[in-house]
């Protein structure tokens, strides 16, 4: 399995960094991208709503799903201490929102990369007991 894994990795990862409109690098990038959602979440409009309207929103959510995925499976296959506990059925609006507030009371941190903020807002958001 790990091996199917690296090999998918060692495909994948090279092939986005040609996407350069997909790309998200820093955390101003992630955050512009996540406005949009979090604005549609407050308008009490649909998810399907939300992602019609263009790449941004879908950009947030996947990139907010795939870390939360991603931290989640390395975290179980080192045996690393949980420290990010989000709640069961936390949906890519609730995501977006916390971290556009999260990230809009950190400006000073904006030029991070935004895997890096992205751990830091979640921490700080969703605390293992």
């Amino acid at each position: 399995m790990k091996r199917v894994t690296l090999t998918a990795l060692a495909i994948l990862v090279p092939s986005l960094s040609l996407a350069d409109p997909l790309r998200i690098e820093e955390t101003k990038d992630l955050m512009e991208a996540c406005k949009d959602v979090d604005r549609f979440q407050r308008s009490n409009k649909t998810t399907e709503d939300m992602l019609s309207t263009g790449a941004d929103s879908l950009k947030c959510v996947c990139y907010l799903y795939g870390f939360l995925g991603g931290y989640m499976e390395t975290r179980l296959a080192v045996g690393a201490p949980r420290a990010i506990c989000p709640r069961k059925g936390v949906s890519g609006e609730q995501l977006a929102a916390v971290y556009v507030r999260w990230a809009s009371q950190h400006p000073e941190l904006w030029h991070l990369p935004s895997w890096r903020t992205v751990n830091m807002a979640l921490r700080d958001a969703f605390p293992c007991e």
